[in-house]
């Protein structure tokens, strides 16, 4: 005769019992696991957009003067405002230190248009 046949009833239906509540922990415990780890990962990313989304908010803070600049530089018509608007971008430039080379690209673009705006207002005259 089986193993199974020898048992009574009684201790069948126990040690069912007790490999479904096993098996339930186990799993219950994978997905306790499972949570913290989508937890964990959540967490350092949210840390990670923050610091990009605060990033980027740092260089936009730090061009928007420029912008605002060129844009004053194109409407200008004499050469005192733009020796003003060129004291302006030096004291900026030294003011901020610029953390890419994208944005000292931009300071030198600029300091290029101021010229560039310098040359053609005196050839206007």
């Amino acid at each position: 005769m089986t193993f199974l046949s020898k048992i009574s009833l009684r201790a069948q239906l126990v040690s069912g019992f007790l490999l479904c509540a096993l098996l339930t922990g186990f799993s219950g415990g994978a997905g306790v696991f499972s949570l913290f780890q989508i937890k964990s990962t959540m967490t350092h990313t949210t840390l990670d957009v923050t610091r990009n989304v605060s990033l980027q908010n740092n260089r936009i803070q730090q061009l928007i003067p420029v912008r605002k600049m060129i844009t004053r530089i194109f409407n200008y018509t004499t050469l005192e405002k733009l020796d003003k608007t060129k004291s302006m971008l030096l004291s900026l430039t030294k003011k901020s230190v610029p953390e890419t080379k994208n944005i000292q690209q931009i300071y030198l673009a600029t300091k290029e248009l101021i010229e560039y705006k310098a040359n053609q207002i005196s050839s206007l005259k």
